[in-house]
């Protein structure tokens, strides 16, 4: 690749369009300043999982509305990424080779390369908010390959646009005495561009086709370390030491490419369509916490291979549909109990009643998904076809008090107009929920999880953007996620998987983030305790039931069926007597305070210390009840009957050592 000119995009562009099918292709460095090298490095992208987001998310951008991948799972040979999107035009091609990390998104200029509105920068053609910012998604390949090719068709051209990429490893300059400044311009790697005919002018999209994957690549994707580890330490596996996952894609020997050495272990039928593929997959985990073996803390580790683990990932990441119905479209139906957050700082989360039919959105006016212009996206990965796998309903259960999932709900705003842009980011617009449940599925879903223009690229915070008060046990039952409809662009690092923690965009979701979490915290607490209550009252209805049958049945015994038990009640000021208002009506009145005189004042305070005074006080009355129908109470006078009373009392509710 030697013989290639042009210096500048728009002398590209021009030999772009000036290719022919069969003709001589255009050749030329890829190339970009020292400031992007230096922000971007091989290392950017932590998993090559995130390789693959970062295409789906620039396939967004271009509004298509379908991706396909192919990985050839379990071989990893090939991988092709298809999308229906806008495509690249010449001057948009040409844009990315020569300034790659220069994007024109976000900018005036990005219209006229038609990869932004023309109304709005921050939009698509179509009027999606863009996902990418700083046009380094090329690099994401880097993550998987050095070669690959690009074949793209924008609607309307009799061509197809094929170009071939070689990209170069960064390194440090041999001299360490000569300095590179930010807007020295790198050579990054090659392309050489060619044409094919195209027969359908209506079609449109870009196929990026990887060919040869770098080694570690295919070996992350194919979990090699873990099968390895299994084949060499089968006592560990069985002792439990190394985990082997049920599910899993296959494993193949390296030698003989077609021969299994672990046959795939997947959770669909070969009938079964891409959806369903997906649902069972996601239902897998999901059933890890019933039935035979069940798994208490089921997590993607323990359940998946590295494969089936990415897959996951990305399903979080993308914006797409949920495995059932956004959070905000559920009704009454869903057997949720539905909670408003609160203003920030000096608000408290209330209950919300939906009426029938009415969704959470309908109720408290809510936007997300705020994905503009075509709201459809799928994404197909080796026939299998991703939905957000986040759980609503059928939740897990425990012996929770609790039984009943959480779902608290809050918007923000804040007025940010009379401050300068430059000290508070701009405006900034976001809606959020937290689910409570007694145990999380997978144990990953646990945190908080920020999405910006519906996408994320991170995963779940479990410290809950560095929650400081101690709450272990509720934080380890709740999931959330933040939907931001404006703002948070800047606060987002460059490789979309971390935020600039001091962006005021950030520090204000996690000051809200907080507050509502404390606003949770003290609402459950209070249904804890009302729960509790409840329990306690169902408890000692249910003694006291048992404890009149129990009475009934030694009083026939006693007396031949002839007799019903006596009436007791213990009066705070009452006298001892026998008291008969109606004719076969018989009452003892006992003076509680006489009768429990060694039972302290201190263990009958509180709910929960009455409920258990109020069931010891029943049990001595059924006593009593026996006492006087086997004739005991006839030998012995007022006084003396009272007193024994409290001689039991003293010895049957022993309490504290008194």
């Amino acid at each position: 690749m030697a013989d290639a000119q042009p210096t500048n995009p728009l002398e590209l562009a021009e030999l772009i369009r000036n290719v022919k099918p069969g003709g001589k292709p255009v050749r030329t460095p890829l190339r970009t300043s020292e400031r992007v090298i230096r922000r971007v490095t091989d290392g950017i992208y932590r998993e090559p999982w995130a390789a693959l987001r970062e295409l789906i998310s620039n396939a967004y951008d271009a509004d298509a509305t379908k991706v396909v991948i192919s990985t050839d799972a379990p071989r990893f040979g090939r991988v092709t990424i298809r999308d229906n999107g806008n495509g690249f035009t010449a001057d948009s091609l040409a844009s990315m080779c020569k300034s790659i990390g220069g994007s024109q998104k976000r900018t005036q200029h990005g219209a006229d390369l038609g990869i932004t509105s023309v109304e709005d920068p921050d939009l698509s053609p179509g009027g999606r908010r863009l996902i990418g910012k700083l046009g380094i998604g090329l690099f994401a390949v880097s993550q998987l390959t050095q070669k690959f090719r690009i074949i793209t068709k924008v609607k309307g051209e009799r061509e197809r646009t094929v170009a071939d990429m070689i990209l170069f490893r960064h390194s440090e300059p041999k001299s360490k005495l000569r300095k590179r400044t930010d807007d020295e311009i790198e050579t990054t790697g090659e392309v050489e561009i060619t044409k094919l005919p195209a027969e359908d002018l209506n079609a449109q999209g870009t196929d990026i086709v990887i060919d040869e994957l770098l080694q570690r690549t295919r070996d992350e994707f194919r979990s090699r370390d873990l099968w390895e580890l299994i084949r060499s330490s089968p006592e560990e596996v069985e002792s439990g030491g190394v985990n082997r996952p049920p599910f899993h894609i296959g494993f193949l020997d390296v030698a003989k490419p077609d021969k299994y050495i672990e046959k795939p272990s997947v959770p669909w039928d070969p009938d079964d369509d891409a959806l369903e593929r997906f649902r069972k997959l996601a239902r897998s985990m999901f059933d890890r916490v019933n039935g035979v073996g069940a798994d208490r803390k089921p997590s993607l580790a323990t359940t998946f291979d590295n494969y089936f683990r990415f897959l996951w990932f990305l399903s979080l990441s993308a914006p797409i549909d949920y495995i059932d119905k956004h959070p905000f479209d559920l009704d009454k139906s869903a057997g949720l109990r539905v909670f408003k957050f609160g203003k920030i700082g000096k608000g408290r989360a209330e209950e919300i009643e939906l009426r029938a039919g009415e969704t959470i959105r309908e109720r408290l006016d809510l936007k997300a998904p705020e994905r503009g212009g075509n709201p459809d996206f799928n994404v197909i990965i080796d026939g299998l076809e991703l939905r957000r796998p986040i759980r609503f309903t059928g939740l897990p259960e425990t012996s929770n008090k609790l039984k009943t999932p959480l779902l608290f709900v809050g918007t923000d705003a804040p007025d940010m107009a009379k401050y300068d842009d430059r000290k508070t980011g701009g405006p900034l617009r976001f809606e959020g929920y937290l689910l409570w449940c007694p145990r999380v599925v997978p144990v990953e879903h646990n945190g908080v999880l920020l999405r910006v223009g519906d996408a994320s690229g991170s995963l779940f915070d479990s410290t809950f953007m560095k929650y400081q008060i101690s709450e272990q046990t509720r934080r380890d039952q709740v999931t959330s996620e933040i939907f931001v409809h404006e703002g948070m662009d800047a606060a987002l690092n460059v490789d979309r998987e971390s935020f600039n923690h001091a962006h005021p965009h950030y520090q204000y979701i996690a000051a809200w983030m907080h507050d509502a979490f404390k606003q949770f915290a003290t609402k459950h607490k209070s249904l804890g305790g009302e729960a509790r209550k409840k329990d306690l009252v169902t408890a000692h209805h249910a003694t006291k039931e048992r404890l009149s049958a129990v009475v009934e049945e030694i009083i026939e015994e006693w007396t031949g069926g002839d007799e019903s038990p006596v009436k007791v009640e213990f009066l705070e000021d009452g006298q001892s007597r026998l008291f008969k208002p109606r004719e076969k009506e018989t009452v003892l009145v006992f003076s509680q305070s006489e009768v429990f005189a060694n039972y302290p004042l201190g263990e009958r305070t509180g709910a929960k210390k009455a409920l258990r005074f109020s069931t010891d006080e029943e049990k001595l009355k059924a006593i009593t009840q026996v006492l006087y129908a086997a004739g005991v109470f006839d030998r012995i006078g007022r006084e003396r009957q009272q007193r024994l009373l409290r001689d039991l009392a003293r010895v049957i509710f022993f309490v504290g050592g008194q």
